[in-house]
């Protein structure tokens, strides 16, 4: 007895299929990315209540934001394609990218960008 009697194994013309009911675009339509930038040595890194983010993931804390909504994070260097979701103001590093949504959700950008599997071409990520 199969676990899922109507579940049929996709073919690649399946694709095809779904596309004629799906709008189907470029990435470059849904969202854009800019770099962060390095916190001066003013900004306290070593202390205050916003986290900083470098290319993968939180590096420490400064007094200052430079992002003040939520985003998708895109490690850049070194860590190239680790996303990071940010839930709060923040300051993000020149060693991270910063997801700007035209009209996503950030819940869908971020499973969206995960499927990409960036990290597998990191030799060819640049920021």
């Amino acid at each position: 007895m199969k676990a899922y009697p109507t579940h049929t194994i996709s073919k690649q013309n399946d694709l095809n299929e779904v596309s004629t009911h799906w709008t189907q675009t470029k990435l470059k339509f849904l969202l854009s990315l800019r770099s962060g930038t390095s916190p001066a040595e003013d900004k306290n890194v070593y202390g205050g209540k916003y986290r900083v983010f470098g290319a993968n993931g939180v590096i420490g804390y400064c007094g200052q934001a430079n992002l003040n909504k939520k985003s998708i994070l895109i490690g850049r260097v070194g860590a190239s394609g680790e996303i990071n979701l940010s839930d709060e103001e923040c300051w993000v590093t020149d060693n991270a990218l910063i997801v700007e949504l035209k009209g996503l959700s950030l819940a869908y950008a971020k499973y969206l960008l995960l499927s990409l599997n960036l990290v597998l071409h990191q030799s060819s990520i640049r920021g």
